[in-house]
């Protein structure tokens, strides 16, 4: 009877008590939204999608999906899950869009023809930015404006190589750690977009090989705008 529990062990598991019952409200309060009509077709064909990118001026015009147990399955997967050379374009592992970082990251292919992301690199002409500075991101809840605030040419490092990763910053929590990335990745920007973000705003980094250098990268990041 618990009347005879010495008193550690009652207040162990009321202890345990209150941190189920403080766990099954915090997953009663992040239950998703109703999905967005003109996705839930999409989403019944295939529940990894978690969103759709569309760049004007350019053929990205695609939808967004995520695998958290196999991080590259789209690698070389279209969105029917079938092999595709020129896969799909996937969000990080690491990233939640239920419980988002300020960072979505977001991967694809540069593809010769021209599709998935083979024509993010219009960005690095600094005339293409003029014309086409906003791009949508939308997740299967809400939709999203985007405004470019820096365009990037990197690499993959090593691992001991002293560098700025920023395929490292899919988690991105707190304002020290945001400011420190949209410094590091205004200062590489190949031109000055003359846009920047602040703490609290939602950014998106897209991400896709650039042979300038082996282990290049095309990246361009942008901010969520009102």
């Amino acid at each position: 009877p618990k009347e005879e529990w010495p008193s550690w062990v009652a207040e162990y598991v009321a202890r345990q008590i209150a941190a189920a019952e403080a766990a099954h409200a915090e997953t009663q309060a992040i239950q998703p939204p109703e999905i967005l009509p003109q996705y839930a077709a999409l989403y019944a064909e295939n529940s990894d999608l978690v969103g759709w990118l569309k760049l004007d001026g350019t053929k990205i015009d695609y939808p967004v999906l995520q695998n958290k147990q196999d991080p590259e399955y789209y690698l070389h997967r279209g969105f029917d899950k079938n092999y595709l050379y020129a896969g799909a374009l996937f969000l990080d592992a690491k990233n939640d869009i239920l419980l988002p970082s300020a960072n979505f990251l977001i991967y694809g292919h540069n593809m010769k023809n021209g599709s998935y992301f083979g024509q993010l690199p219009k960005y690095l002409d600094r005339a293409f930015f003029d014309q086409q500075p906003i791009f949508q991101f939308d997740t299967i809840y809400e939709t999203g404006d985007y405004e470019v605030i820096a365009v990037v040419l990197t690499k993959i490092y090593n691992q001991d190589e002293d560098a700025f990763k920023y395929y490292k910053w899919a988690l991105i929590d707190n304002e020290a750690d945001f400011n420190y990335y949209v410094e590091n990745m205004k200062a590489l920007s190949v031109y000055d977009t003359g846009k920047s973000a602040v703490w609290g705003e939602q950014l998106i980094t897209l991400s896709t090989c650039y042979y300038q250098t082996e282990n290049g990268r095309c990246v361009v990041v942008g901010r969520k705008i009102d």
